[in-house]
């Protein structure tokens, strides 16, 4: 058995309703035609009646009271058919003559003839408990403006009724067309509606627009749809929370966008082609923003889906990839001293030279304890701790001198960026000191490293005994996607730098360095300035 669907429940529907329509088409027809068949024989009988009282035999007839002149002019008369009878009577109503033979003497009811007598034909229909019996008229007959004599028709309903049949045919006829007609739109309509609705019910439809919108607010970035006419056709949670429109969700839907974002260019530009990654202040926020525009299944074009994400939300996805790419090259210069370490405990071991061995962890355990000693003494923040630890072992590795100076001190309280935005700026120094020494053919190899926080500014100062930079790079080696080296891993470090501290409203300075090499000193307040500055 087929499942009773929601498009066969509403095309049953329909054709019960087109049923319906069809029935009381055929009623209200056959009552009209009804109505208009008792209304014409009422007229017909008036007429006969007033072409058989203007007759002047039936004037001298009634002149003269001769019965018999009257009966035989009553006879003689041609009348319709449907003509149950015709009667004569005086000017005082009182019956003469009925071709029915009922009735002669006998006064007609006053309220029959009281217009009549005045001169004025009548027409009234007789009912009885089964309904309409006759259709009668009275017409009086005039002499010199005075009543002298009436003359009364009555005609059959009956045969009134009878003549609605050939009517009637045709009015089904028609009915049965229409049902059909409707049927037919009812099943074209609904096929429409099928596939425009993609063969879903409204509940399943309800559904998956609850489903849309649940996933579209689940996204973490801001997603806004506006039509070719920039009217508001969604927007999620997110894009509300980063535009500042949470409170207005109800009103914004088909709205103008300008309405409600300021600056609106970047929303107003309707173009085919994707637009990736712009970066954009609307709102007094500054985002990073997507376009693309979407189509029909016959390809109209109509409209476009723009995401958003903050700007400090992609600045924190590098600088999360950029940890990742540190953590993988110190995990690996890890890996490669400790697999060194193993390789020389191994060794003594094979020899039995215990006392050597003995000897060789303790150095090492010192050399470590040292090195941590020294580090935690400069810098109070656990993850750049961790970070330094790993790029001494890398050094070592490298065979470069990574010194820190005794003179830095850096307190994480007294920080006005996060412990991940300094690990990224020293981490990212550093890493560009070491490439610079590898690619130097100098025999001296340090890189030392300043930092300190104590006053009113962040400094970080690392210089490096390597290959330096020209004055004509110094500005390009910023840029994003500038690098010296062929590898998909560099060309974001320094930029992602330069992003960080102009965040923080500090600066950087690149000269050469005492040892030959670059020096990178940067300047970052300890104080974090009013967002609307940066707005502004």
């Amino acid at each position: 058995m087929k499942k009773f669907t929601f498009f066969r429940r509403l095309f049953f529907i329909q054709s019960f309703l087109a049923f319906i329509i069809s029935s009381i088409f055929v009623v209200v027809v056959y009552h009209n035609i009804h109505a208009l068949l008792v209304e014409e024989t009422r007229d017909s009988a008036v007429e006969q009646a007033t072409i058989f009282a203007s007759s002047d035999h039936l004037k001298q007839a009634l002149k003269d009271h001769n019965v018999a002149v009257i009966a035989n002019l009553v006879e003689n008369i041609r009348m319709p058919l449907g003509t149950d009878y015709v009667v004569v009577a005086d000017s005082t109503g009182k019956r003469i003559y009925n071709t029915a033979g009922v009735g002669m003497g006998v006064t007609m009811p006053a309220y029959q003839i009281v217009n009549v007598l005045k001169g004025k034909p009548a027409s009234f229909v007789d009912y009885s408990d089964e309904g309409i019996t006759n259709i009668k008229s009275r017409v009086p007959v005039m002499d010199h403006n005075k009543v002298i004599g009436i003359v009364a028709v009555g005609m059959s309903y009956k045969f009134a009724v009878n003549r609605i049949s050939k009517y009637i045919i045709i009015v089904v006829g028609i009915s049965v067309f229409l049902f059909a007609l409707l049927v037919t739109f009812s099943h074209f309509f609904v096929s429409y509606l099928n596939r425009k609705m993609l063969q879903k019910s409204p509940t399943q439809i309800e559904v998956a627009f609850n489903l849309y919108e649940s996933m579209v607010n689940s996204i973490l970035e801001g997603v806004v749809a506006i039509n070719p006419s920039n009217n508001i056709l969604a927007m999620n949670y997110a894009a509300e929370k980063y535009l500042h429109l949470v409170d207005l969700h109800e009103t914004m839907v088909n709205q103008h966008i300008s309405k409600y974002l300021y600056p609106a260019d970047f929303f107003l530009q309707h173009s085919e082609e994707n637009v990736v990654d712009q970066t954009l202040c609307c709102n007094g926020e500054r985002l990073v923003a997507n376009r693309t525009p979407f189509y029909s299944n016959q390809g109209k074009y109509l409209g476009t889906v723009i995401t958003l994400r903050p700007k400090t939300e992609k600045e924190e996805l590098e600088q999360a990839v950029n940890a990742a790419i540190e953590d993988k090259k110190n995990l690996r210069a890890l890996s490669h001293e400790f697999s060194n370490q193993l390789a020389v405990i191994s060794g003594l071991l094979a020899v039995n030279k215990y006392d050597e061995v003995k000897a060789y962890i303790h150095n090492e355990h010192i050399i470590k304890k040292n090195e941590v000693v020294q580090i935690a003494h400069s810098f109070n923040v656990s993850i750049l701790i961790g970070l330094l630890m790993s790029k001494m072992s890398r050094a070592r590795e490298l065979g470069i001198a990574l010194e820190i100076s005794p003179l830095s001190n850096v307190q994480a309280e007294r920080l006005s960026l996060n412990d991940k935005e300094l690990t990224c700026i020293i981490g990212n120094f550093i890493d560009n000191a070491f490439e610079s020494i590898i690619r130097s053919p100098g025999a001296e190899k340090i890189v030392s490293i300043f930092a300190n926080n104590l006053g009113d500014e962040l400094i970080v100062e690392v210089s490096d005994s390597g290959m330096g930079i020209s004055e004509d790079k110094i500005e390009l080696i910023f840029e994003r996607g500038y690098s010296s080296k062929n590898d998909e891993e560099h060309g974001i470090g320094l930029s992602l730098v330069k992003e960080i501290v102009d965040k923080n409203h500090g600066h950087i300075i690149v000269e050469e360095s005492e040892y030959g090499g670059a020096m990178f000193t940067l300047f970052i307040p300890q104080y974090k300035q009013a967002c609307e500055n940066e707005s502004n």
